[in-house]
């Protein structure tokens, strides 16, 4: 992790000078910057600000930690100032932001699970207050999750499911009784791709899913990144492969998955309608202008045979309704269901018979067929 060693070493005298809290309990927070390729420059939005703005009330300690390939942490600094001098706080405040704004990745990829279980272990043994502030895109490249893997297909995942694989494996961080606050979730810059709203919702699902199963408290700002500047000159990354809607007339096949209509788990239910209908307004066209459309629901092997059949069933017909309700004819739209029984479907289920999260995902669709 590339810091300016000057700044921790002013932070570290000044620490020598502070006192803990009056409550005694000053609690401790970590800083995950994404300070790396193929996401805009990390910045320190209000509510993050709100954070450290807390841990300098308290005299916390705070530890900066990079989440490239072999995620780093800087030495502990402590906020905590005598005699609650204002300004000599602000100083330490402005100082430790400083140090934040110049922190860059060392090595390639990312590991934020790594990344969250080293914060973790920087702050569990607090007496007060715990908190992760984690900005960053949410696209981890290497490690226990890589998002690139399988035409990223972990956009499309079970959240629960991949919650479940990590478990078993027993790669979840401890977050026991930990906040882990989240920012620039979904967040990319060139070379990689913007992430389509669906996609971006399994995402913040995902995390939250992760953060939780790990014992800790999510919390997800919404607000975007506000800086359109990137980082030069930093260690390669991954790019993840995001579905773009093709120029022009749709094709005559399209698989559509839970990263462009984005479906809730387990459900015929819309993440998000409004997007739904945007990539769909394209095929409402063409039926309008004479095509015929088959839609077919496809599931993963999960539940029984009568529950894929039936999902598969409702999902394909959710998307017909949508298409009607953007003016497509009813009499031009067939709909029906094959739960996992359909000639593409693959495996999706390890030697254990465990489901297999990320092929399980690519059998979760309903293909479109215009004739």
């Amino acid at each position: 992790m590339r810091v300016i060693t000057a700044f921790v070493l002013g932070l570290v005298l000044l620490a020598g000078c502070g006192t803990a809290s009056s409550s005694g309990e000053p609690g401790a927070l970590a800083v995950i910057v994404g300070a790396r390729s193929n996401m805009v420059a990390p910045s320190l939005i209000n509510p993050v600000r709100a954070e450290i703005d807390t841990a300098a009330e308290l005299g916390s300690p705070v530890t900066v930690i990079v989440p490239d390939g072999a995620p780093t942490a800087s030495a502990p600094v402590d906020l905590a100032t005598p005699n609650d001098n204002p300004l000599y706080k602000q100083d330490q405040i402005t100082q430790l932001t400083t140090l934040i704004d110049s922190t860059r990745a060392d090595t390639p990829e990312v590991d934020l699970l790594a990344a969250l279980a080293l914060a973790s272990r920087s702050v569990r043994d607090a007496t007060g207050p715990r908190t992760i502030i984690m900005i960053d895109s949410g696209l981890q490249t290497s490690g226990a999750l890589r998002f690139q893997d399988q035409d990223g297909a972990l956009l499309n995942a079970n959240p629960g499911e991949v919650v479940d694989l990590l478990r078993r494996t027993q790669q979840l961080p401890d977050l026991t009784g930990i906040r882990v606050v989240c920012t620039g979730l979904g967040d990319t810059a060139a070379p990689q791709q913007p992430l389509p709203q669906p996609a971006r919702a399994v995402l913040v699902e995902l995390w939250t899913a992760i953060v939780q199963a790990a014992g800790g408290t999510a919390e997800i700002k919404e607000a975007p990144l506000p800086s359109t500047r990137t980082l030069e000159g930093l260690p390669p990354v991954a790019v993840v492969p995001v579905a773009v809607r093709s120029v022009g007339p749709p094709p005559a096949v399209t698989v559509l998955r839970d990263s462009t209509v984005g479906f809730l788990p387990d459900q015929a239910v819309f993440r998000d309608r409004a997007a739904a209908q945007a990539i769909l307004a394209d095929y409402a066209r063409e039926i309008v202008n004479g095509k015929r459309a088959q839609l077919t629901g496809t599931t993963s092997s999960a539940g029984t045979r009568e529950g894929r059949l039936a999902l598969s069933r409702d999902r394909a017909n959710a998307v017909r309704d949508l298409l009607i309700s953007l003016g497509a004819p009813a009499d031009r739209i067939e709909a029906r269901g094959l739960g996992s029984d359909f000639p593409t479907y693959v495996p999706d289920r390890d030697p254990q018979g465990n489901l297999d999260p990320l092929t399980a995902a690519q059998n979760r669709q309903v293909i479109i067929e215009l004739t």
